[in-house]
């Protein structure tokens, strides 16, 4: 059944137009319907129905319907949008606000479509914006029962089964003229203060006082007194049929609960096969996971002995180099070395120096990059961690 449908009492829809998207028209005159990508324009981004009093959001562009915007904002006149996450008002305090899509809602004035009523279209045709009037008085749509005996049926076969099927319609006893639902006359006729005999009320049989008549009604002697279904508890089942009848009802209501187990077998198998699925899926990454460990480990390995060898050259040559100065400078001391001598010395220190800065900044990078791919690792033990938490709840629930 369509959801466009509007409440007698007036109250505002609760989403878009629920027409079939392969059946819009762009003019009054059906011809060639719009394509997907074209509707695609004119559907709501919150219900992804078709727009229904268009708006548009100032912040980000997108088209809703009024029902929808209203649904968002609530008791307040503030609301986050939910694409681009701004807050949206009335326009006020330089917020982002709201505004009729008049373009939107031209364009949709002239679209035409089909009778989208479910389970079986009627042949209406006419504006969408006519619609919902027409799905109020559709003969096609499946409405409940005007009484409440919870049957739902087309409208179009609402008269009937109200007059002579529904089981809380109101009919007269024959006997005393008393107004009474058809669902207790049963009741009523074995107890009615106008009966002058004992027989039976349905299959005329003779009963010599009120108690054997309880007895042969209700004890299943009866072939044509109406018992209640078995099954009324467990299934909801308000339906009241002959006795004879009683057994075939009673199977047909088995066939449909070993079909619906049917039904619920098939998809356990389904989500079975697909848990299998998931499992094999688990394990591949789990292995992956193992595999990447491994490597990085190896990766962290080498780059520590580099790391190592690279700190025991700086500090072999720091310890050549303070052995050489101090062998300049016990020569230069004694002998009055001259002063472009000292300079050219203090040139070599700085520039050997410059290289043991050199050194000790790759060293940092090294140091960087090890404690990186310590990282790298501690993140995927924890991913394996949760592989295996996964498996093991995959498994349980096989």
């Amino acid at each position: 059944m369509a959801t466009c449908q509007v409440k007698g009492n007036g109250h505002r829809p609760k989403a878009g137009y629920d027409a079939d998207f392969e059946k819009i028209f762009g003019r009054k005159k059906l011809a060639e319907p719009l394509s997907l990508s074209e509707v695609e324009n004119y559907r709501c981004s919150v219900c992804r129905l078709l727009l229904r009093h268009p708006q548009q959001l100032s912040c980000c562009g997108r088209r809703s319907c009024l029902c929808c915007i209203d649904a968002l904002r609530g008791l307040g006149k503030v609301f986050i949008c939910p694409y681009c996450r701004a807050k949206v008002g009335d326009g006020s305090e330089n917020m982002d606000y709201v505004f009729t899509d008049q373009s939107c809602l031209n364009d949709m004035k002239n679209f035409s479509t089909l009778c989208n009523t479910k389970p079986v279209p009627c042949e209406w045709q006419g504006l969408l914006l006519q619609l919902e009037a027409h799905v109020e008085v559709c003969d096609n749509v499946e409405v409940e029962c005007t009484l409440h005996c919870g049957v739902v049926m087309m409208r179009s076969k609402l008269p009937q089964h109200v007059k002579f099927d529904c089981a809380l319609r109101i009919i007269e006893c024959s006997l005393c003229q008393l107004k009474i639902q058809v669902s207790m006359l049963q009741e009523h006729l074995l107890e009615c203060s106008k009966r002058e005999d004992c027989s039976c009320p349905f299959c005329k049989a003779a009963c010599k006082s009120k108690q054997q008549l309880h007895e042969h009604v209700y004890g299943g002697q009866c072939t044509e007194a109406l018992l209640s279904c078995p099954m009324r508890e467990a299934l909801n089942c308000r339906s009241r049929v002959k006795a004879s009848q009683l057994l075939q009802h009673s199977v047909l209501h088995v066939k449909d609960i070993i079909h619906d187990k049917q039904k619920d077998s098939i998809q356990f198998e389904t989500r079975l096969t697909e848990l299998h699925g998931e499992i094999d899926s688990l394990k591949r990454l789990c292995e992956q996971q193992h595999q990447s460990l491994i490597m990085q480990e190896q990766n962290m390995a080498a780059m520590q002995q580099q790391m190592n060898k690279l700190s025991d050259i700086q500090k072999r040559e720091i310890s050549d180099l303070n052995e050489s100065l101090e062998r300049r400078l016990n020569v230069a001391k004694p002998l009055g070395v001259h002063s472009s001598d000292l300079v050219h010395v203090e040139d070599n220190v700085r520039s050997l120096q410059n290289s043991f800065d050199v050194m000790a900044r790759q060293i940092d990078n090294l140091k960087v990059q090890v404690d990186e791919n310590s990282d790298i690792v501690g993140s995927l033990q924890t991913g394996m961690d949760q592989c295996t938490k996964a498996l093991t709840q995959v498994n349980g629930m096989v």
